[in-house]
């Protein structure tokens, strides 16, 4: 005689997810880490970008900015001896700005180098730190 075994099934949810490109920002950059070669090619750009604009300020303006790059590190030198240096920090995929106003880390977003509290993208703190360090109206792009 056969006996008749009843099994129970687990109930089956589906559950439909729509999936959104959500676009790189400062606050959710962590989320899509770069690569660590990703990280250099764009930082020795912003290091490049920098030093020429360095040198067209000085033949276009009355600056007298001295910048003087050591690997990783660009220091900026004013007219007044004040500096702002910029460097790269490689374990954590950023670049620090120091200057009279405090000290600034920047993570890339995919597009800009935005700083991680919030408080801009890198051209226009340096522009307003360099600025207000040489006394006068520089404008970094």
């Amino acid at each position: 005689m056969l006996s008749e075994r009843r099994i129970r099934l687990p109930r089956i949810c589906l559950v439909m997810v729509e999936i959104v490109a959500i676009p790189l920002t400062s606050t959710n950059a962590m989320l899509y880490p770069m690569t660590d070669q990703d990280f250099l090619n764009q930082a020795e750009a912003l290091l490049m970008r920098l030093e020429q604009c360095c040198d067209q300020l000085n033949d276009s303006t009355d600056a007298d900015i001295d910048s003087q790059r050591s690997g990783g590190m660009v220091t900026l030198t004013f007219a007044n001896r004040s500096q702002i240096v910029v460097n790269l920090q490689k374990p954590l995929q950023e670049v620090w700005l120091a200057a009279r106003s405090g000290g600034y880390h920047f993570r890339f977003d995919g597009q800009h180098w935005q700083d991680t509290k919030g408080q801009g993208e890198f051209w226009q703190r340096l522009t307003l730190d360099a600025s207000e360090q040489s006394g006068l109206a520089l404008v970094f792009t």
